[in-house]
C-alpha cells in the first residue's frame, strides 16, 4: 500500500535527481583528484629545473674556481723561472741539427755563471749581460757549419703552450724566455728551463735528477712544485687501473672455460 503522499511525479524527480547528484558528485572528485596530479607534476618539475639549475651554477663554479687555481698556479711557477728557447732556422736536418749545437755552446758558457745565482732576478741580469756574447757565440757556430744566416737573442715574455722536459710538465701560459734566434726562426726550438739551471740536464732523461728538482723546490711552493710533476704520475695510475682491470677480466674468462 503506497503513502498518501506518494505520487509517479515524485518518483521521476528522485529518479532524475539521484543519478545526476552521483555524477557530479564523481566529476567533483574527479577534478580534485586530477589537480591535485597536475600540482604535483608541476612541484616536481619545479624542484628538478631548480636542482638543475643549482647542479649547473655549482658546476659553473667549481670549474670556474679550478681555472682561477690553474692560472693561480701558473703564474707563480712563471714568477720563479725563466726559460731558455733556440728556434732554428727551419725544419731542415741541417737546421736542426746546427740548433742543438749552437744550444750546447750556449748553455756550457752559461753554466758557471748562472751556478752564481741565487734567485731568477739575479739570474735575468746575468744574462741581461750576457745577450750581446749569445750573439756572437751562436753566429760563430753558425759560420762555422757553414751557414751564412745570423742569430739574435733577446729576454722576453711570451705565451707557451703546455711542455713536458722529463717527468716535468710545465702549464701553457705566459713565461719570461731568453730566445735566441737562427736565421729566419721559423723552425722547432729546443727548450729548457734556463733557472734554475735545469738546462744542463739532459732533455731525454725519462726523470728530472734529484738535485734538479731540489732547485725547483727551492723557489716553487709546495702546490706549484706538485702541480708540474703530477702528470705523469696520473697517467702511471690510469695505465696500473688499466692493467688491473684487464688482468681480473682475464681471470674471470678463464674460470669460466
Amino acid at each position: 500500500m503506497k503513502s498518501k503522499y506518494y505520487s509517479p511525479t515524485t518518483d521521476r524527480i528522485f529518479q532524475r535527481i539521484v543519478p545526476c547528484c552521483l555524477i557530479l558528485i564523481i566529476t567533483i572528485f574527479y577534478i580534485i583528484y586530477h589537480l591535485q596530479n597536475e600540482g604535483m607534476i608541476w612541484t616536481e618539475h619545479t624542484s628538478f629545473n631548480r636542482e638543475t639549475i643549482s647542479t649547473g651554477i655549482h658546476n659553473d663554479v667549481r670549474q670556474s674556481t679550478e681555472a682561477e687555481r690553474e692560472l693561480r698556479i701558473q703564474q707563480g711557477i712563471a714568477k720563479e723561472i725563466l726559460r731558455f728557447h733556440v728556434i732554428a732556422n727551419s725544419d731542415s736536418e741541417e737546421d736542426q741539427v746546427l740548433k742543438l749545437k749552437v744550444k750546447d755552446a750556449v748553455t756550457k758558457a752559461l753554466q758557471p755563471k748562472l751556478n752564481k745565482a741565487n734567485d731568477v732576478n739575479e739570474a735575468r741580469n746575468i744574462l741581461d749581460g750576457e745577450l750581446n756574447n749569445l750573439v756572437e757565440l751562436s753566429d760563430k757556430i753558425i759560420q762555422e757549419n757553414g751557414f751564412t744566416y745570423t742569430a739574435s737573442a733577446s729576454i722576453e715574455k711570451g705565451y707557451f703552450p703546455l711542455k713536458v722536459y722529463g717527468d716535468l710538465t710545465l702549464p701553457p701560459g705566459e713565461y719570461e724566455a731568453v730566445r735566441i734566434e737562427l736565421g729566419s726562426a721559423s723552425g722547432r726550438n729546443w727548450w729548457c728551463i734556463m733557472f734554475p739551471p735545469l738546462c744542463f740536464v739532459d732533455a731525454t732523461y725519462n726523470v728530472i735528477p734529484e738535485d734538479s728538482k731540489e732547485e725547483l723546490k727551492y723557489v716553487l711552493t709546495e702546490e706549484e712544485y706538485d702541480s708540474i710533476f703530477s702528470k705523469k704520475n696520473d697517467k702511471e695510475k690510469v695505465k696500473v687501473k688499466v692493467s688491473f682491470k684487464l688482468l681480473s677480466w682475464l681471470d674471470k674468462w678463464m674460470d669460466n672455460k
